[in-house]
């Protein structure tokens, strides 16, 4: 349901094709609604699906193949909209499109995967989160590869800054010298990698 204002509801609105075990709900900056749990859709590996402003399915969020698990239980628990058209969802899975990333993914508005450094390793699931400032709050049962188990985390994601801006090109081995303020809070050094 949408409520309106003031706390009635909008009898104007309704989703279409709803199926499933909905976990959580997201509003994107475009009005879209995000939603995400297990048996959303007929392909079960399909967590999350997004609606237009008007309640019908929108389909140009294309999950191709969608998620997958080591032993085929597949659970959304939440979805955010990031800045810059971004969704980061967490759940109970292994990878999305065959890319290898336990409980937590990030992708772009038409779904295509966005490459971040995942900690996690393959029993990692988050449950609840909260972003703000930048920082994505999580949840749940967290064990990062090679380390002990926890059970919240706070990750920094400057992803949804515009990349480009931190984009250096270097003429030369000896030409990198960067003085760097990317306000990142907590960001301790830059990697330089060459393509």
């Amino acid at each position: 349901v949408r409520l309106n204002l003031d706390g009635s509801i909008d009898d104007s609105f309704q989703l279409h094709d709803v199926n499933g075990n909905p976990n959580d709900i997201g509003v994107d900056a475009n009005d879209n609604i995000l939603l995400t749990g297990n048996y959303l859709d007929y392909d079960v590996d399909k967590i999350l699906k997004r609606y237009k402003p008007n309640g019908e399915v929108d389909p140009t969020l294309d999950l191709g193949i969608g998620f997958s698990s080591s032993n085929n239980i597949l659970v959304g628990y939440f979805v955010k909209p990031l800045e810059n058209n971004l969704i980061a969802l967490g759940g109970y899975f292994t990878g999305y499109k065959y890319s290898s990333s336990p409980g937590l993914i990030l992708i772009n508005d038409d779904g295509a995967i966005v490459p971040f450094s995942n900690p996690f390793d393959s029993v990692s699931y988050p449950i609840v989160s909260a972003y703000a400032n930048k920082c994505l709050y999580l949840v749940g049962k967290f064990s990062e590869k090679g380390m002990a188990l926890r059970g919240a985390v706070k990750m920094l994601f400057p992803i949804d800054q515009n990349v480009d801006d931190f984009k250096v090109e270097a003429t030369s081995a000896s030409a990198i010298n960067i003085s760097w303020n990317g306000g990142f809070p907590g960001a301790e050094k830059i990697v330089i990698e060459s393509s």
